[in-house]
């Protein structure tokens, strides 16, 4: 493949794999539901693996990549989620809306505190009493 920059590719690349993980995670978000009183649900939610694996790629092209991260904010990202979403009858999706308001509640609050607290465990290899 012949292009005038790498950093085209890289950004190409960048956009299929962001695009890519929106519609894995709605394909497996499709459907079911998910809030705090159903206990067969994955953990953690697969609005907060969206959101982390936004971050990550984020972190990645600052600190790895040397990519521009201005997709976190000019809408792209609500775009590619938007087209993931579209693949998906809207009697897939009834229960997104719920799993989101819990996330946004102070029960979801401290859930996903609690989550970003076990990947710094995780990642630094150090355990807080």
């Amino acid at each position: 493949m012949n292009t005038s920059s790498s950093k085209s590719l890289d950004s190409s690349i960048l956009s299929c794999f962001l695009l890519a993980g929106m519609i894995q995670f709605c394909a497996r978000w499709a459907g079911k539901i998910q809030i705090e009183s159903d206990l067969s649900t994955e953990h953690p939610p697969l609005p907060l693996r969206i959101n982390y694996m936004t971050l990550f790629v984020e972190m990645w092209c600052r600190e790895v990549g040397g990519l521009p991260t201005t997709w976190m904010t000019d809408g792209t990202l609500r775009n590619y989620f938007s087209a993931a979403a579209g693949l998906f009858q809207p009697e897939m999706k009834t229960a997104w809306d719920q799993q989101i308001v819990w996330l946004k509640s102070p029960n979801g609050e401290n859930y996903c505190a609690e989550i970003r607290k076990g990947i710094d465990r995780l990642r630094t290899g150090k355990i807080e009493p």
